[in-house]
């Protein structure tokens, strides 16, 4: 399963042992409205109860969804990222809501109380104890429940926090603010690539293993009022991640190799390739025919209009290379020129750097992670 979920579900778990589980009462949520139009019922409110994930048939969407007992649940949507080959959470955070369920018709009604606000109703098409087919926002998804498979039992624990991070990718998202750390050893970090929200600035950052599981960043980062030193938690409930906790802010986190691979190399050239350089939002360029260094761009990303878009493509390392991006709106204006600077990690994808001059609205300038293929 694709890591942003795995970290998202070892998250909702701990969630969900935390909430409050009241008894039930007498009041049967469950076994209320219009029963005579349907003549049977899916499944009971104990089938529904625990934690599901879910995709769309297409594979396009995804779904974590958390039942307890008492009445209250958690929802986090995703959707599918072409340019990072991964589920992208829609929210920061899960959003709770109340809820109630008619088995007869499905009936499974929301009122939403963090995030999201208002009610909805959810149709749910078939429900067993291990397998649902529901219907959310006009959206269908198949889903299957999650067991917890941690030992709990006094077995052995697997300790997943490494000792070294150096050559590690470590993407913290707390709420508001997230850090990317691409770690050369425990005490430094690549600053050409490292970097957390803005309008902040990072200065340094170093990790720090302190228990089974368990491990500490410590970042420096400036201000408009000044510098500061703060601390991360992390608990790895996985190879992958696991939860992380600021000051006042919990959050996720996920770990991954950024070593350079022996395959990796810039190609010759980039012709009938696609660049894919998402930042805010998912950028892409797909080339024609390549003359000398002159591409053709047969299609881009976005909706506007250029009467004129073309690139240039240098080789200037083994493993590194430049694209620049062409481009005028009519013949009444100047040539803009946009600068992608490639750091080759395999041989389609890894690190880049972009920059352009935008004349009397000033320079615009970052990183992220690239494909090219």
């Amino acid at each position: 399963m694709e890591k942003w979920i795995k970290s998202s579900l070892f998250l909702l778990f701990g969630m969900m042992l935390s909430l409050p589980f009241a008894a039930c009462g007498d009041k049967d949520d469950d076994e209320t409205g219009d029963d005579d139009d349907y003549e049977y019922a899916i499944g009971d409110v104990n089938q529904l109860q625990g934690i599901w994930t879910g995709f769309s048939d297409d594979q396009q969407k995804a779904v974590i969804i958390g039942f307890a007992e008492d009445g209250i649940g958690l929802i986090e949507h995703f959707n599918y990222s072409y340019s990072s080959e991964d589920f992208i959470a829609e929210t920061d955070d899960y959003i709770y809501f109340e809820y109630s369920y008619n088995p007869y018709g499905g009936k499974l009604d929301v009122r939403y109380t963090t995030i999201k606000s208002g009610s909805q109703r959810w149709l749910v098409k078939s429900l067993s104890s291990e397998e649902m087919v529901i219907s959310i926002d006009n959206v269908e998804y198949i889903c299957e429940k999650y067991h917890d498979n941690g030992s709990g039992n006094g077995g052995s624990t697997t300790d997943y926090a490494p000792s070294n991070v150096a050559e590690k990718h470590i993407h913290i998202g707390l709420h508001s603010y997230s850090l990317d750390l691409y770690f050369l050893s425990n005490y430094s970090v690549d600053m050409k690539y490292s970097k957390m929200t803005t309008p902040f600035t990072l200065v340094s950052a170093s990790y720090s293993k302190n228990g089974v599981n368990s491990a500490t960043i410590t970042y420096t980062w400036t201000g408009t009022t000044g510098t500061f030193t703060k601390t991360v938690d992390l608990t790895f409930t996985s190879e992958d991640g696991g939860t992380a906790k600021g000051e006042a802010v919990n959050g996720t986190f996920t770990i991954e190799d950024f070593s350079r691979s022996s395959s990796a190399e810039a190609p010759s050239s980039i012709a009938y390739m696609t660049l894919h350089v998402p930042y805010a939002t998912d950028t892409w360029f797909k080339f024609g025919a390549q003359t000398g260094n002159t591409v053709a761009i047969t299609s881009y990303s976005g909706s506007i209009k250029y009467e004129k878009i073309y690139a240039t493509y240098q080789r200037t390392s083994t493993t590194t290379a430049t694209i620049i991006i062409y481009l005028s709106y009519s013949s009444y204006t100047s040539t803009k020129q946009e600068k992608y600077s490639l750091d080759f990690y395999t041989s389609t994808s890894g690190k880049y750097s972009f920059y352009a001059n935008n004349g009397s609205y000033g320079t615009s300038s970052w990183t992220g992670d690239f494909t090219l293929q």
